[in-house]
């Protein structure tokens, strides 16, 4: 990996256990006009298996619900929305300074919201970014893992 740094050369390796086959993928990440995602299908489905759950607990957290996927196909296809939105084009990245936060974001959405009614009204009329900041910072200590 570091003689890649700073080349914009990348790969990723997808790992999954219990499989013995491996997907490697190997590209230019910077590249400007680089066009292609990874591409992947098969077939999904929600799994609830114990012992699979508890393989992927986190601070002895396990998930309640996993997504499997069995992968029939995967390949690198051309997507040029990535060109046309400039992504590594770094005249058109905004400095993370400038950025919302989160909780703004959120907080503007539930102001926006329609929805009539008082209880909807109270809930817009209440909400402030530091209410939404501290629930979220809470929620993240509790909730998370």
């Amino acid at each position: 990996m570091g003689s890649e740094v700073g080349t914009g050369s990348g790969a990723v390796l997808f790992l999954t256990a219990g499989c013995r086959e491996t997907l490697r993928v190997n590209g230019r990440l910077d590249s400007p006009g680089y066009d292609r995602v990874l591409q992947l299908r098969g077939h999904a489905r929600l799994q609830t298996d114990a012992d699979l759950l508890a393989s992927m607990a986190v601070n002895g957290k396990a998930p309640t619900v996993a997504l499997v996927v069995d992968i029939d196909a995967a390949a690198l296809v051309p997507e040029p929305v990535l060109t046309a939105a400039e992504l590594w084009n770094r005249d058109r990245h905004i400095d993370t300074d400038e950025l919302p936060r989160a909780t703004r974001m959120w907080t503007d959405h539930v102001k926006m919201n329609e929805i009539r009614g008082l209880a909807a009204k109270a809930i817009r009329t209440g909400i402030s970014e530091k209410a939404m900041r501290r629930g979220s910072d809470r929620d993240y200590k509790q909730n998370l893992y």
